[in-house]
């Protein structure tokens, strides 16, 4: 913050009267007006440099940046609104008919903006080209929008207090499993946009499961919630309170490990491993507490650490940092806590970055001034980087074996690791602003903040300039086989190009507005899909377009098994079908299959695993016939396919070995007293088939519910 400070003060000591200062969220624009609104400035941190866009604008009232910096939306004291494109300043008109918008708010993934107006009306556009959906246009007093982590959820409403509705974007379908719910105040998603937790002002908490709206019951006797967190992987949920105890939940099923019944004191903030295998707990009375997940278990090593106010997790979740308040951080080995010593003298760390081999530790201090690297297990610090000022990010490549650092002054360096060599190829390179590397890091792409993108080979460095004419480069895609990349640029135009030599190959040249794509294992398919859900297939490298998928309309996913010779489709409304590549024969085996949630293939694709509520079905993809269905306890959380042959489902308690050959198996264990918590709809299925015979434990409200005698 120091050296901010510092060269902040250099660019704008001829400022006057300053009243406000904006930020992006990456800290990369700064936005200055001053006290009578009639002169704002936007300035390019950390250098500077003031591009003249806003120049003519006078009364600027408010200004928004999206998530991903590419947009920024002023609002002038007229009651107009203008729509700015970040980095060059082009200004699209689609506000221009707008008058008295009061507000605006955008998706996560920064393709959706919604304006409120004074009128109590509301309208959503769709980014880059600002297409306007209508859906909103009957919707009055919306206060608050509130989006899904995937950005393919939109919540409005009158909130808090009043009531709330759901929105499937991008078609607008309107779901009303919220439309008795009154007095919502906040809404929580899971990571994985599956989950919705509601709370409302009399502090009734409900889960809703989505898309369905199905709502499991396990909160309904919780009081007093204060906060909710849940776990990156979606399967751990927990619930803090006022003034009491915090507790765990394991989803779906909502079961509740007691490992927190003993937590008296208030959790202000709770820290997930990024595989969800570690939980720590910060407690209002500055202590801290770590729990291995599932069992619970808790590690003892942090008891006597006071004030810790932020947590690190290396990939591998073997090595954590604390960082605490009075500016010390300390290194921790798990599971044990063995804690090496070699950041005991360190003062004012800020930033931590770990390799993706998690071999190597890159920490910068506050004031960016030094950046030290450090090598796991052993501590070692080589010193390559001891005469860099001014680091401000730290780019590994996917084998660890490049370090990318980029400074405060956009400039950039590329390191070796271990850090024998420092090849200079990027020393002349200005204003970078992203850095991408291929899957087998051989290939790197720099894209400039003018918008310019540059292809370098590593490790030496070599320049190809096939990208040399290429401008507004927003995104870059490699293939997994790491021969092709596609560039998308900001005109919404999409580019395929052939690796090493760069040729270009120009069968995506009529597509527009093209914001997903994927390739399959082999990198012989690319799907590209468009704003409108258009989903299309192509055969790589002629660009043969499959035109199997031209009457399928709001394909949401598509999985591939790992030859390539299959592809799954799943639509908006969750129904699957299963297509045989090339010639794109679709058999139908799965098209009375309901509520799929999960897909999975084994390594030589021949099997498939779908999960459906409770039930496990294993089919042959050849014959499409349905080897086996497990009806499990509790809807499954884990399956893994070993050996080509054995499957293995983990669903509450229970852990299921099956050998998919012979279709003969084995429980682990069960679980014993272990409730069901089927649907009405399952349960149904399940008389239908078995009778009622098999359907113990269940409770008694539950047997009364569905007329189930014994």
């Amino acid at each position: 913050m120091g050296t901010t400070r510092r060269k902040a003060t250099r660019f704008l000591k001829d400022e006057k009267n300053i009243s406000y200062i904006y930020f992006s969220p990456d800290s990369k624009w700064m936005v200055t007006t001053n006290k009578d609104y009639t002169v704002t400035k936007v300035w390019e941190i950390p250098g500077g440099k003031q591009p003249d866009f806003l120049k003519d604008e006078k009364k600027i009232s408010y200004i928004y940046f999206s998530p991903d910096n590419k947009w920024m939306v002023i609002r002038n004291r007229d009651a107009t609104s203008k729509v700015w494109e970040l980095p060059g300043g082009k200004q699209p008109d689609f506000l221009e008919e707008e008058k008295n918008i009061s507000d605006i708010s955008f998706s996560p993934d920064s393709k959706w903006m919604v304006t409120r107006n004074m009128d109590a009306t509301s309208k959503l556009w769709e980014l880059p080209g600002g297409k306007p959906h209508d859906f909103l246009k009957d919707e009055k007093n919306i206060s608050s929008i509130v989006f899904s982590p995937d950005s393919k959820w939109m919540v409005t409403g009158d909130f808090p207090g009043g009531i709330a509705k759901v929105w499937e974007l991008p078609d607008g379908m309107q779901h009303d499993f919220l439309k008795d719910e009154n007095n919502i105040s906040k809404i929580y998603f899971s990571p994985d946009s599956k989950w919705m937790v509601t709370t409302n002002k009399d502090l009734i908490v409900k889960v809703w499961e989505l898309p369905g709206g199905k709502q499991p019951d396990f909160l309904k006797d919780e009081k007093k919630i204060s906060y909710i967190y849940f776990s990156p992987d979606s399967k751990w949920m927990v619930t803090s309170y006022f003034g009491s105890t915090p507790k765990v939940w394991e989803l779906p099923g909502g079961k509740q490990p007691d490992f927190l019944k003993d937590e008296k004191d208030i959790i202000i903030s709770i820290y997930f491993s990024p595989y969800s295998n570690w939980m720590v707990t910060r407690n209002m009375d500055a202590t801290s507490k770590v729990w291995e997940l599932p069992d619970g278990k808790q590690r003892v090593f942090l008891k006597d650490e006071k004030n810790i106010f932020f947590i690190y997790f290396s990939p591998d979740t073997k090595w954590m940092v604390t960082r605490n308040s009075d500016a010390t951080s300390k290194v921790w080995e798990l599971p044990g806590g063995k804690q090496p010593g070699f950041l005991k003298d360190e003062k004012n760390i800020s930033s931590i970055y770990f390799s993706l081999d998690s071999n190597w530790m890159v920490t910068i201090n506050k004031d960016y001034t030094v950046a030290k690297v450090w090598e796991l297990p052993s501590g070692k610090q080589p010193d390559f980087l001891k005469d860099e000022k001014n680091v401000s990010s730290i780019y590994f490549s996917p084998d660890s074996k490049w370090m990318v650092t980029g400074n405060m002054d956009a400039t950039a360096k590329v390191w070796e690791l271990p850090g024998e060599k420092q090849p200079d190829f990027l020393k002349d390179e200005k204003k970078i602003g992203n850095i991408y590397i291929s899957p087998d890091s051989k290939w790197m792409v720099t894209t400039n903040r003018d918008t310019t993108a540059k292809v370098w080979e590593l490790p030496d460095g070599k320049q190809p300039d096939f990208l040399k004419d290429e401008k507004n480069s927003s995104s870059i895609y490699f293939s997994p086989d790491n021969k092709w990349i596609v560039t998308t640029n900001i005109d919404d135009t999409s580019k395929l190009w052939e690796l090493p030599g760069g040729r270009q190959h120009d069968f995506l040249k009529d597509e527009k507005n093209i914001n997903y794509i994927s390739f399959s294992p082999d990198s012989k398919w690319m799907i590209t899909k468009n704003s409108d859900y258009t989903t299309k297939l192509w055969e790589i490298p002629g660009g043969k377009q499959s035109d199997f998928l031209k009457d399928e309309k709001n394909i949401r996913f598509i999985y591939f098994s790992p030859d390539s010779k299959w592809m799954v489709t799943r639509n908006k409304n969750y129904t699957f079908k299963v297509w045989e590549l090339p010639g794109g024969k679709q058999p139908g085996f799965l098209k009375n299959e309901k509520n799929i949630n999960s897909i999975y293939f084994s390594p030589d694709s021949k099997w498939m695993i779908t999960f459906s509520g409770h039930k496990v079905t294993s089919w042959d993809i050849n014959t499409g016939i349905a080897i086996e269905r497990l009806w499990v306890n509790k809807e499954p959380s884990v399956v893994k396919i070993l050996s080509d042959q054995w499957l293995f489902v983990a669903a509450g308690k229970a852990v299921i070995k099956m050998d998919l050959k012979t279709q003969k198996g084995n429980f682990f264990s069960y679980g014993d007293a272990e409730s069901l918590n089927y649907s009405f709809e399952e349960i149904q299925e399940w008389l239908k088939i078995f009778g009622d015979q098999y359907l113990r434990p269940l409770s008694d409200e539950i047997k009364k519910k569905y007329r189930i005698k014994r």
